[in-house]
């Protein structure tokens, strides 16, 4: 992790990418997903986190949402209501969740609200 760190601060794209490489197999917590790729702008990982973090039995625990900017925790929260009340409090199938998850993403939710 410090590899990207440092290589998306001195902007080396090749050390950036291979960094990026590795952990890709290696993060298993989408919650870890979401924060790295937020803090070193890792653009790929934010679906698969979001779509992980909102297909889960549980919502997010207090600790996890501490961890999280509040816009994270908001939209994570959103999702996983919507996916509830539209599939009748069950949660709907994994490719279900990925497209509904990738459609919102791209519509800001104060859009996709109304």
């Amino acid at each position: 992790m410090a590899i990207l760190r440092l290589a998306t601060m001195w902007q080396f794209k090749t050390t950036r990418e291979h960094a990026i490489s590795a952990l890709d197999t290696k993060l298993d917590s989408p919650l870890e997903r979401l924060l790295l790729a937020r803090a070193h702008d890792v653009e790929d990982w934010l679906h698969p986190a979001f779509t992980d973090l909102c297909r889960r039995p549980d919502p997010l625990s207090q600790e996890e949402a501490k961890r999280l900017s509040l816009e994270d925790v908001v939209t994570i929260m959103t999702l996983r209501e919507a996916l509830l009340k539209s599939n009748g409090a069950s949660m709907p199938s994994d490719k279900e969740v990925g497209s509904f998850v990738a459609q919102r993403l791209r519509t800001p939710l104060s859009l996709a609200e109304h």
